[in-house]
């Protein structure tokens, strides 16, 4: 049995995918973004909700991603600091900051990811690490071939997003089909594979029903402590240091500024809803590559003087437009979730939404919004007039519609012991055999 322990013990420390003792298992988490407010979206923001799980004193944690900065040398250690955690940070590549903010990119940007990460991101990923945790289908190089303990979330329905893409060709059959594939390759090397909504669950669950037990559910959550209703909510005061009309109502958007997420059914709604309401204004807060067009469109409606183009705010900011609201609004063709409509419900503002993603699971019509069931600006309008009326009175259905969305069902550092030490059992076990087979080999 003496030579058993010892063999067992040498094979469990020079095995490359187990975690050396005496050190913190090594996780990176690659994402196509700056991990600090570029590409804006929700899955930045999920990723820094999930950053929250990970004990930094269990884990050692290196991000990986993109820079826009040209002082930020590509392939060396950057730092970011998220949650009050300091994390180191290596780009795989570099995207001018205008095809992030103002334009649509001659190259998309899945495309770019994609690239990084098979001519530079294989390398950079080397076997010292023990896990690496995923977030789009363009990672997939990183695990061709795969050499480490895999986890990816999956933003919802990824092929259904693909038919909404700002490109036409790459609605086509044959790039969907390739799309398709791609992420069949990385969910069946992924040793976990959690999704962030019902749909894409159910969906993922039946597709590899032999794969069952590798998916969770893990909804994405609004931090309570964060998104909460302020005692100035709606007050000029608050308003005037927001640079808005302290004497009007406000109507809000917060997100990407593309054809997609409906701006610009939003500004005719609005346009329509001030004829009753004089005394409305329009926040848009975020950027994008229908700015230009948006603006324009605001000039034509005459409504200059009543619309404000905040730009991009940083996430943490958002707590203080979301109270100055009367009412948020979002018209999104297609939302895995919609963290806006949580995040807006959560600070006691009602929400004004098309019947996608979570917003269906949270808004009651006239108690604490509406939902509109044609993703027209005739109706949204219609959702800001019922909106309007619910005034102060309906913060408490507001908050009280998220409560549950303010933890996560799969805290993600449970899910990574999970499988790591699952990993060194494995390992010791195929060692256990090893000696046996030495020890029969050897009488």
């Amino acid at each position: 049995m003496e030579l058993t322990a010892s063999v067992v013990d040498a094979c469990e420390t020079s095995e490359a995918a187990g975690v050396r003792p005496g050190r913190r298992p090594r996780i990176a988490v690659v994402l196509p973004s700056d991990f600090d407010e570029r590409p804006t979206g929700g899955m930045l923001t999920a990723v820094k909700r999930l950053l929250s799980q990970i004990e930094p004193s269990r884990f050692e944690v290196v991000l990986f991603g993109l820079t826009w900065k040209p002082e930020e040398p590509v392939g060396l250690v950057s730092s970011r600091t998220i949650n009050g955690e300091i994390y180191p940070f290596i780009p795989l590549y570099r995207v001018p900051v205008e095809d992030l903010d103002h334009r649509r990119p001659r190259l998309p940007l899945r495309a770019r990811t994609f690239w990084a990460c098979l001519v530079r991101g294989r390398r950079l990923l080397d076997r010292s690490f023990d896990l690496v945790y995923l977030h789009a289908p363009e990672l997939l190089p990183l695990v061709l071939p795969k050499r480490h303990l895999v986890v990816y979330t999956v933003h919802g329905v990824e092929e259904a997003g693909a038919l909404c893409s700002r490109y036409r060709f790459a609605r086509t059959r044959i790039v969907l089909g390739l799309y398709r594939r791609v992420i069949a390759m990385l969910i069946e090397r992924a040793d976990r594979v959690l999704c962030i909504d019902e749909e894409c669950y159910r969906l993922y669950t039946t597709r590899w029903p032999a794969r069952a037990k590798d998916f969770r559910l893990s909804p994405l959550t609004v931090d309570p402590e964060v998104f909460k209703p302020l005692r100035s909510a709606r007050t000029p005061h608050l308003r005037a240091c927001l640079g808005l009309q302290a004497d009007m109502r406000v109507v809000l958007y917060v997100g990407r500024l593309s054809r997609l997420k409906g701006v610009h059914l939003i500004l005719d709604a609005f346009t329509a809803a001030t004829r009753d309401h004089p005394d409305l204004q329009l926040a848009i807060v975020g950027n994008g590559e229908e700015e230009g067009a948006l603006r324009a469109q605001v000039s034509e409606r005459g409504v200059s003087e009543r619309v404000v183009f905040a730009g991009k705010i940083p996430h943490d900011e958002l707590l203080r437009w979301y109270n100055a609201a009367d009412v948020c609004v979002a018209a999104s063709e297609r939302e895995s979730v919609g963290l806006t409509v949580l995040e807006a419900l959560a600070c006691g503002t009602p929400v004004v939404a098309t019947r996608v993603g979570v917003a269906p699971l949270v808004i009651r019509d006239g108690i604490n919004g509406a939902l509109v069931e044609h993703r027209t600006s005739q109706a949204l309008a219609r959702g800001i007039e019922v909106a309007l009326r619910l005034g102060r009175g309906a913060q408490e259905a507001c908050v009280a519609a998220t409560r549950e969305y303010g933890r996560t069902s799969v805290p993600l550092g449970e899910v990574m012991q999970e499988l790591l030490a699952s990993r060194r059992t494995q390992t010791a076990d195929r060692c256990f055999e090893k000696a046996q087979q030495q020890i029969a080999n050897n009488p």
